[in-house]
């Protein structure tokens, strides 16, 4: 006996593969527009992982200048050899370079204010607004001169615009949006 088949509707047939093939081009489209949205997010989330990241880091750079300081009668260490003078103090050497510093020609992403060079911290008058280590361009250029400094800063502020992290002669570290020559000079007390 012959088995009886209902002819198949192959218009229905090209109308499921369509909506199939049709429903998959716009999850592509979704997907691609949810890349073009977060990449820009995860961008800015990177700069600000490595902000932080410097900013870390300068954090332990200045506690190893208030352990020398411990140690050398609250003096500051010599800024010729203030590398050598803190490596001691520091876990490794890794702490010396900025995670956004992508010149590796340098020992060091920071610079030390010469200006402190060996002197007594309890001198100052205002260590709240001196810089004692800063980002540079470039560690063995005088750190006096801005040339030095990165501009534009290497790191986007919250508010928009860049900046680069300090670490101040009383402890605490902030990202500035420009470094001046007058943020160098310490001011002494009155004897």
């Amino acid at each position: 006996m012959p088995v009886y088949e209902p002819e198949r509707d192959h218009g229905q047939r090209n109308l499921w593969l369509g909506l199939g093939i049709g429903c998959g081009c716009l999850v592509l489209l979704f997907a691609g527009m949810m890349v073009a949205v977060m990449l820009p997010v995860f961008s800015r989330a990177r700069g600000t992982a490595q902000r932080v990241s410097c900013m870390a880091n300068l954090e332990q750079l200045d506690r190893a200048v208030r352990l020398y300081q411990d140690d050398h009668n609250g003096r500051f260490p010599p800024a010729a050899t203030w590398r050598q003078s803190l490596a001691k103090y520091l876990p490794d050497a890794q702490i010396f370079r900025c995670p956004a510093d992508r010149d590796l020609k340098h020992p060091s992403s920071y610079a030390f204010n010469p200006h402190l060079s060996g002197l007594d911290g309890a001198a100052l008058s205002n260590p709240s607004a001196v810089v004692a280590l800063f980002e540079t361009a470039s560690p063995d250029a005088d750190p006096t001169d801005p040339a030095s400094w990165p501009t534009p800063g290497r790191h986007r502020l919250p508010g928009g615009g860049f900046g680069n992290n300090v670490a101040y002669a009383d402890g605490h570290v902030d990202t500035k949006p420009t470094l001046e020559a007058s943020d160098l000079q310490p001011k002494r007390r009155a004897p």
